[in-house]
């Protein structure tokens, strides 16, 4: 149960990460 708990929050933070560094890229292409 701990480690299913432990594996989804890293799988949204990974996903949140990744989302996180597309909008970085996104707003960069943006402004330049």
């Amino acid at each position: 149960m701990l480690s299913v708990f432990g594996l989804s929050l890293n799988a949204v933070f990974l996903s949140t990460t990744v989302y996180a560094c597309f909008f970085f890229v996104k707003a960069n292409l943006l402004i330049s």
